[in-house]
């Protein structure tokens, strides 16, 4: 398994509550499709999650998965 690095953190930004809500569902969903990886979220205090797994490759697809989203939201 390769580890994830600082490069394979998804940066998100949330300008309203509902963003939040709406990222929480994206992750548990996608949590439960990718057999439940071990995830960090960082907040930063401003409106910004960093979203990093274990995994490079698990991270590179949900920065994959929640742009696409995002584009569609």
């Amino acid at each position: 398994m390769m580890s994830a690095t600082l490069s394979d953190t998804t940066e998100v930004r949330l300008a309203h509550v509902e963003d939040e809500a709406r990222l929480s569902q994206f992750i548990q969903g996608f949590l439960s499709e990718n057999g439940y990886p071990f995830i960090m979220v960082h907040a930063d205090g401003a409106g910004g999650r960093k979203v990093m797994f274990e995994d490079a490759s698990i991270s590179r697809r949900f920065r994959v998965l929640w742009r696409r989203a995002s584009r569609h939201a």
